[in-house]
């Protein structure tokens, strides 16, 4: 092999491996058994391959853009990365009309977005955001979330538009970065015509401080079932009382299709009360791995270092992935959750359910508070790290949310600010 053919081969392998990696992150940022240091890992992998492809110029770029003949989120992530490190608009804007065609392939756009430095996206977002295209619009906000950048009266404008998808956009962004003049309009749109801006209304709404209608709307939701049940669900149950969330846990119990969905809220309602009730479930191989989750979210238990936890079974039933903002959902996606040993995880509740108390949320083993989420959101594993991030805000409504899908030395900045903050 020439010289010149083992180079175009090494950088089509930074093509590919970038765009693998990309993919199998959409599942990382979501998994039961990654911390922010596994994610580190995988990112600076990432980064590695898209440095070849910096390095190698117009050949990295044609060799990106050749994968784009199969446009999924991987290569479209890695062609745009690149369109943006070489502020090449031409191909920006054929990435954006891509994404747009092929809605499979927007979170791949959506991503580089998040990945690309601050300094790359300078008037670029404003031009998206500026732009009468409603898609242009959606990006850029999905760009000023990434970065937690306030889009200024562009957030405002995009409520009021007759576009769906871009209206559901702006409300999410809205409570997301804390936009509390914007609560109002967020009020406005829970009866919204179209069911992702309802969601996302009460959503924005509830983690903007309202505790009254917004909280009725995420209760419908979370009691209908459709793509936005188990969000809201999750959300409604971190906010309620223990003791207010146990009637809606006794509905969901009356239905064997959502048992996934009652196993999640005990999670979240953080109520010991309910800590009899898992270990029991942990001795039926379909709700095992999953009321062993709720465990752990509760006492802070991790089952596998404590050796609480056994072999699969021979035959362990798959899991369907029901996660509505899911990019690429895994087939599975409890699958690197520890099978727990119901008889010695009862052994070591019985040592420590005197320390608990009935009716009250902890999380991790301690009641909720904003220095232990912090801490949560530095060690913990990325769904308890989401967990962790939705609680801070409802704690303090009209703060931003802490993104746990961000560039992972994104993450770590912030971290360290947010230490040097409460120290």
């Amino acid at each position: 092999m020439s010289t010149t053919a083992t180079l175009q081969h090494v950088v089509q392998q930074h093509a590919e491996e970038a765009a693998m990696l990309r993919s199998s992150r959409s599942y990382l940022v979501r998994a039961a058994h990654i911390r922010l240091r596994d994610l580190a890992r995988h990112d600076e992998r990432i980064a590695a391959h898209l440095d070849g492809l910096a390095i190698a110029g117009n050949a990295g770029w044609r060799c990106a853009e050749a994968a784009l003949e199969r446009p999924g989120a991987g290569p479209v992530f890695t062609a745009t990365v690149r369109a943006l490190g070489d502020a090449h608009t031409a191909a920006l804007h054929k990435l954006l009309a891509l994404a747009e065609a092929v809605p499979e392939a927007r979170p791949g756009l959506h991503s580089a977005f998040g990945w690309a430095p601050a300094t790359q996206l300078r008037g670029v977002t404003k031009s998206l955001l500026d732009a009468p295209h409603p898609f242009h619009r959606e990006v850029g906000l999905v760009a000023c979330s990434f970065h937690g950048v306030d889009p200024g009266a562009a957030l405002a404008e995009a409520l009021g538009t007759d576009d769906a998808p871009l209206r559901a956009r702006a409300l999410r962004v809205t409570g997301e970065l804390g936009r509390t003049d914007l609560l109002p309009a967020c009020l406005a749109r829970l009866g919204d015509d179209d069911a992702a801006c309802r969601f996302h209304a009460a959503r924005a709404a509830v983690l903007l401080g309202n505790r009254e209608t917004a909280l009725g709307s995420l209760q419908a939701i979370a009691l209908t079932p459709g793509p936005w049940q188990a969000w809201a669900a999750a959300l409604f149950f971190k906010l309620v009382p223990p003791a207010q969330a146990r009637p809606l846990l006794a509905t969901l119990a009356r239905q064997p299709t959502q048992s996934r969905l009652l196993l999640q809220g005990v999670a979240h309602t953080g109520d010991p009360h309910y800590v009899p009730w898992l270990i029991a479930r942990m001795a039926e191989a379909p709700s095992a791995r999953l009321a062993g989750q709720a465990f752990s979210f509760i006492t802070g238990a991790d089952l596998a270092a404590l050796h609480l936890d056994t072999n699969a079974p021979d035959e362990s039933p798959p899991v369907p992935g029901n996660d509505p903002a899911a990019d690429d959902a895994a087939m599975d996606e409890d699958e690197s959750l520890p099978w727990p040993d119901a008889a010695k995880v009862a052994a070591w509740w019985q040592e420590r359910a005197s320390g608990y108390t009935a009716a009250t949320r902890y999380f991790l083993g301690h009641v909720v508070s904003p220095a232990h989420c912090v801490a949560a959101l530095r060690t913990g594993l990325q769904r308890q790290r989401s967990a962790a991030a939705d609680h801070l805000v409802l704690l303090q409504p009209g703060t931003a949310r802490f993104n746990t899908e961000a560039p992972a030395w994104r993450q770590q900045r912030l971290l360290a600010r947010l230490a040097q903050a409460a120290a």
